[in-house]
């Protein structure tokens, strides 16, 4: 991802985190509440029953509208929410006014990983993960703190370099 597009996120995440709550240390308060964060932006967000086998959720930018399959669990709705915020703030320039996040792509298209990148910084803030990755050092418990999933808390901390 080029540093523009990573600097970009970064700047972004920071502004949403200006209106969510933190702790006494200034880290946002995990888990992170994705409906605040949408609803600063104006967005709605609704469960639907995908008739295609394989959506986790769409963005229609026309309506303003996040969507999340609602036979998804919980924790992958929540990503999938914060990964269509990510469309609404990073892509205004696509030409498709609806964008379908697919199970099992995992961000093989450049607009993907930077909406999962977004996703992942907006719901596992670097800050709070290096307060309770010491204490804890177990990927199940903190992916349950921040409310995602096992695979997607592993990423980060790699990310991160703390595994």
């Amino acid at each position: 991802m080029m540093v523009i597009m990573k600097d970009k996120i970064t700047d972004l995440v920071a502004e949403i985190f200006e209106y969510l709550p933190k702790n006494r240390s200034g880290a946002p308060l995990a888990p992170i509440n994705i409906s605040k964060a949408i609803e600063l932006y104006g967005l709605k967000a609704y469960d639907v029953d995908f008739k295609g086998q394989g959506i986790s959720g769409a963005f229609d930018r026309s309506k303003m509208e996040i969507y999340v399959n609602s036979s998804d669990p919980y924790v992958i709705k929540i990503f999938t929410l914060a990964h269509e915020l990510g469309h609404y703030l990073l892509h205004k320039d696509v030409k498709n006014d609806v964008l379908f996040r697919e199970k099992g792509k995992h961000g093989r298209e450049k607009i993907e990983r930077e909406a999962n990148t977004f996703a992942a910084e907006l719901l596992m803030p670097e800050a709070a993960i290096k307060i309770y990755w010491p204490i804890t050092e177990n990927i199940q418990q903190l992916a349950d703190k921040f409310s995602v999933s096992y695979v997607a808390m592993r990423n980060r901390l790699h990310q991160l370099g703390l595994i």
